[in-house]
């Protein structure tokens, strides 16, 4: 009985560390080199993710997908200011966290925020938004963890979005968080 006790608490251990490891990265540059993100190597890149994406890599084996999307700040600005969405009194990234993450969850059923923390990136005058937000993708109605940041620099705005299936949410948390993190404006 103490060796089974052994072998169960064994195999415990060894998926509880094996749900926390991050994934090896490479950084990959993306944008025209304009950026660079670090991304798991077991990640491809693919163009089937968004069309409008300027980097996207996926390993569908492991539920795992990252986009880069870039839009140029001036005309977003004036865009958002003539549909009277613009607010003043924030950044640049802010407002463009908010649109973003109004349009996100349009497509989501229940969306739960579900940590919002900033991060400095490299490149970046200012503090850069990274949200955690959980929700049912209606598109393919599963329940999906996405990894968010958004930055900018004197003449575009980022958003970095990496996402996996909530179930494999606590497998992947950390890689996700990394991914979106590792952000460098070149």
């Amino acid at each position: 009985m103490k060796t089974l006790t052994k072998i169960l608490l064994l195999f415990i251990c060894s998926n509880a560390i094996q749900c926390q490891k991050v994934l090896k990265t490479t950084d990959t540059i993306g944008g025209s080199n304009e950026y660079k993100l670090a991304v798991p190597e077991i990640m491809e890149q693919t163009t089937a993710l968004n069309d409008i994406a300027k980097l996207q890599y996926q390993n569908p084996e492991e539920e795992l997908y990252v986009i880069v999307i870039d839009e140029d700040k001036e005309n977003f600005k004036n865009t958002y200011k003539r549909l009277n969405k613009y607010n003043e009194n924030i950044s640049a990234t802010e407002n463009y966290r908010e649109i973003q993450i109004q349009q996100i969850s349009k497509g989501i059923k229940n969306p739960e925020i579900q940590s919002t923390t900033n991060k400095q990136f490299k490149g970046c005058a200012e503090p850069s938004p990274i949200v955690q937000m959980d929700g049912n993708n209606e598109n393919i109605n599963l329940d999906v963890a996405y990894y968010i940041s958004f930055a900018e620099n004197k003449d575009k705005v980022y958003m970095i979005m990496a996402w996996t299936l909530k179930d494999f949410k606590n497998k992947h948390h950390k890689t996700l968080n990394n991914i979106v993190s590792s952000f460098e404006i070149l």
